[in-house]
């Protein structure tokens, strides 16, 4: 659509926004035209980065992810952040082999262009292990990164890069550069619950299997012990050994699994996502856990003393970021912006006396004291010194508030222009479980777009947990009316606020075993009894997610193991992304007087069945509906010590004919746990290589070519960056190496005349000893001088150095001319 009044489609809808509050009255500011926030930009940030990415290795399956990852970070540091190229070193594949980390490591410590206290970003995506060392009775566990060539074979040994190692690096770094460094980890360790990848599956796992013979203890001491900082093996913990000199995020807690699926690792998409939404200058390290996207079966780490302050202390900056005017009335300060600009509560504002915030110092602090659609009030943080605030004044955020519930994108047209006002009067409203609603700028950083098509509104999915399934749209549209869109909107809100609810407790979700099978009776099993029905095969849920083809007629149960020392209340529910309903599968039975019975799972080794057995709730059962080869839920298991409410937490779909009847009251909070799992349903198995038709509509289908399709488009691109990339690094190193040559030459000429036996023919200046023949070659000393010895040295040196970089020079050729 083309841009009106000279603004972005986003500012022209915040702008269309403004006008429809405004013809309501609805808002405390209403001026008579819009205005737009003052965009100021930054100076470039004086960032290093080191991207490290390994796809294909030498001795385990190639992933899916990991350079795609990479390219990823490289482009929102290039793009969003306006980091040099120069200033990015990427590692990928082949480039990343062990001696080529390490010397990167060694690198950003001698690189003269990186300042003291500019942020140094550390990042690998790829296959990470452990191992257990026993030393005198006590056990110690070491996690490793693998490099590209690591190599078990006899013979060929090349181990993988201990956490002693890297922290030795880091120290290093530190001492020279500074400890604002940031290294994040998307790889996991633990080959625990790891099972064996399957033919079309959409999830691989980074951990892999290394092998204690070839990592001793002492693996790598030149390195950790040369430093002088680290004179014996006492790490008890990974990274303890500097662990108050760097920050480090981690994809996983130290039992789970990291993820990919398909072509991109499941943390790092969500991790840029939240820095795409919520500025790194506006991020302490301790909010990455609280408002990044909830990922299934993983549980991000944060370690480091300096998890309050922000990331990368402050010093990478957005290139453009809103300035937002105040104005002072009646001993009240009021911003101009409020929840359509994305503001939420307890977010933080700095405060300028003009917009030029550059070479200025701040007047002061202000925090929200409430919010509005289009405006704010601020007020001193509690004992903070009042200041005085010019008309000229700015206010830009310098800290995240509360984590948004859902993110929407909506496009400006003006068929739907009594969505715009349901949209604001649901963010006008009192209830507190609706106030996290968040208009986002482009599709890609959404949960939902809302599109027009036929005059009808259609919900888009763009939320990556489940687009990367191939579920891209809901299969209902409404009519562009206030009542039709005020009612999903307010379902989709409730909905993933209780979709995010989390709280990890290791104690209790690493020790219980969920798993998901498919239920054999040979009756239908509606009519008969569930106690009767048995697993049969393998369980479905494989590496963290649950994949089946539908069958008609076919049910699936599940059953938990509590490996724990506590009794549990569990509470399974049922997430259907595709019409934002949230199903009760099972919750914990209460006697006549509504009050809970005992634990029904008990601890240390106590079992139970959802879906079959004497618990009396019936199997699951799932369907596509028309013209929908795919559908995608999640299974969300709450795990308690005791007995709590969560009758709430079911709700409806929006999308019936009558809506009355959604219980938005929030649960109290208690001790919990929770697990969550994708089920990931298809019309087809997922490796069929054929197209075939639907037994109910006659269509054809191909998802599962679609997606190889898509999966090997994504390889060929990434293939083609990684190749440019290499091509423009081997550049780099053959000019080096020229240059390298060429001093090496002009010393060699220098030096290559070699001293002769003192007689006539050696005195005689007419004669030199580049004219001697084969008939009179030189005759050296009985007792060789030391300063021959030092020449003959010198040359045998230097050529063989030269033999060595030429050998090199052709190596790079060969390989540049191969790719």
């Amino acid at each position: 659509m083309a841009q009106k009044h000279g603004l972005s489609e986003h500012e022209e809808l915040l702008r269309t926004l403004w006008i429809n509050a405004n013809s309501h009255q609805r808002d405390s500011i209403n001026p008579a035209t819009y205005k737009r926030p003052t965009v100021l930009s930054s100076c470039k940030p004086p960032v290093y980065a080191l991207l490290i990415g390994i796809d294909h290795s030498e001795s385990f399956q190639p992933l899916r992810g990991a350079v795609a990852d990479v390219l990823a970070f490289k482009e929102y540091l290039e793009n969003e952040v306006a980091v040099p190229t120069d200033r990015i070193v990427v590692l990928l594949n082949w480039s990343a082999r062990r001696r080529d980390i390490i010397e990167a490591l060694h690198d950003i410590a001698k690189n003269e262009q990186i300042k003291r206290g500019d942020p140094i970003i550390v990042y690998f995506a790829g296959y990470g292990g452990e191992i257990i060392y026993a030393e005198d009775d006590v056990k110690r566990t070491s996690q490793f990164i693998v490099p590209q060539d690591y190599c078990h074979r006899q013979g060929s040994e090349v181990p993988a890069i201990p956490d002693q190692t890297i922290a030795a690096l880091l120290g290093e770094i530190a001492d020279v550069k500074g400890e604002n460094i940031t290294v994040i980890l998307d790889c996991s360790y633990t080959m625990s619950g790891v099972l064996p990848l399957e033919e079309g599956s959409s999830t691989r796992v980074r951990s892999a299997p290394i092998s204690p013979r070839i990592h001793p203890p002492g693996l790598d001491r030149d390195i950790f012990q040369g430093s002088g900082r680290f004179p014996g093996l006492s790490i008890r913990t990974p990274f303890d050994l500097t662990a108050q000199r760097f920050i480090l995020v981690q994809a996983c807690g130290p039992s789970e699994l990291a993820l990919e699926t398909y072509t991109r690792g499941n943390f790092t998409k969500a991790f840029l996502q939240l820095l795409r939404n919520s500025p790194p200058h506006e991020l302490q390290y301790s909010d990455i856990v609280s408002h990044i996207d909830q990922i299934p079966s993983q549980s991000p780490r944060i370690q480091g003393p300096f998890m309050g302050k922000i990331l990368f202390d402050g010093k990478v900056l957005i290139t453009h970021k809103p300035c937002f005017s105040l104005k002072v009335s009646e001993g009240r300060i009021q911003l101009a912006a409020g929840k359509v600009h994305g503001i939420t509560l307890a977010s933080e504002f700095t405060v300028y006396a003009i917009s030029d915030i550059s070479f200025q110092a701040p007047l002061g602090i202000l925090h929200i004291r409430s919010l509005g659609p289009f405006s704010a009030d601020l007020a001193s943080p509690p004992g903070d010194k009042p200041f005085m605030i010019t008309d000229t004044a700015f206010a830009v955020q310098t800290k995240i508030g509360e984590r948004e519930d859902v993110r929407i994108y909506f496009p400006v047209d003006d068929r739907i222009l009594p969505c715009y006002d349901a949209l604001l009067t649901l963010m006008d409203t009192g209830d507190e479980a609706l106030q996290h609603i968040k208009i986002v700028p482009e599709p890609k950083d959404a949960h939902i777009e809302v599109s027009i098509e036929n005059d009808k509104v259609v919900f888009l999915i763009r939320d990556q947990q489940v687009l990367q399934y191939g579920l891209t749209r809901m299969p209902h549209d409404i009519d562009p009316t206030f009542e039709e869109m005020f009612s999903v909107l307010k379902a989709a809100a409730n909905y993933y606020w209780k979709f995010n609810r989390t709280n990890d407790e290791p104690e209790i979700t690493r020790n219980v075993d969920l798993q998901f099978y498919k239920l054999e009776d040979p009756e239908d099993y509606f009519a008969s009894s569930p106690s009767n029905m048995t697993p049969t095969g393998p369980s479905l849920a494989r590496n963290g997610v649950i994949e089946l083809v539908v069958e008609e007629g076919v049910g699936y149960g599940l059953h938990l193991v509590n490996n724990s020392c506590h009794d549990l209340y569990p509470y399974l529910f049922y997430f259907d992304c595709s019409d934002l309903s949230i199903g009760a599968y099972y919750q914990p039975v209460r006697n006549k007087d509504q009050e809970f019975i005992e634990a029904p799972l008990k601890k240390n080794g106590g079992t139970l069945s959802i879906g079959y057995g004497n618990n009396g709730t019936l199997p699951f059962a799932y369907f596509l509906r028309p013209n929908q080869p795919v559908d995608v839920g999640f299974l969300k298991l709450f795990l308690s010590t005791s007995p709590i409410d969560l009758s709430a937490l079911p709700q409806p779909t929006p999308f019936n004919v009558t809506r009355s009847g959604v219980n938005f009251s929030r649960p109290a909070r208690d001790t919990w746990g929770t697990i969550l799992i994708p089920i990931v349903q298809h019309r087809f198995a997922p490796n069929s290589s054929s197209a075939e038709s639907c037994p109910q509509c006659g269509n054809v289908y191909t998802s599962s070519l679609r997606i190889k399709a898509d999966i090997l488009a994504t390889e060929n691109r990434n293939l083609k960056q990684e190749l440019a990339i290499q091509r423009d690094r081997s550049s780099l190193e053959i000019k080096q190496l020229r240059l390298k040559c060429d001093r090496l030459s002009a010393d060699i000429k220098a030096n290559s005349v070699l001293p002769c036996r003192s007689d006539a023919r050696s005195k005689d200046p007419t004669r030199r000893n580049n004219h001697l023949t084969p008939a009179h070659p030189p005759t050296l000393p009985t007792r060789p001088s030391d300063s021959f010895h030092r020449q003959i040295s010198i040359s045998a040196s230097a050529t063989n150095y030269l033999t060595n970089i030429f050998g090199d020079i052709l190596h790079w050729m060969r390989k540049l001319s191969h790719r």
